[in-house]
């Protein structure tokens, strides 16, 4: 955890003027440059882990619930 405090500190310090081969004008710039793409990658994994994490969890919630008798689908008030 702290040593992603501190990527997440220093990596911004990086993007100075004139940093990377492709301009700043240029949106490739964005997906290109490790500077950027890090932050991209970092949001991607953190958005599929979470994900992951979701449907892990929902069907193991279904696998409980129907071990137990009960169906997974909600019940209609």
């Amino acid at each position: 955890m702290i040593m992603i405090s501190l990527i997440c500190h220093i990596v911004p310090v990086l993007a100075h003027p004139g940093h990377g081969t492709i301009p700043a004008d240029n949106a490739v710039h964005y997906l290109i440059e490790p500077v950027h793409s890090f932050w991209i990658v970092l949001t991607l994994a953190v958005a599929g882990a979470a994900t992951l994490m979701y449907y892990h969890h929902k069907r193991k919630r279904a696998a409980a619930l129907s071990q137990n008798g009960k169906t997974s689908q909600p019940e209609a008030h």
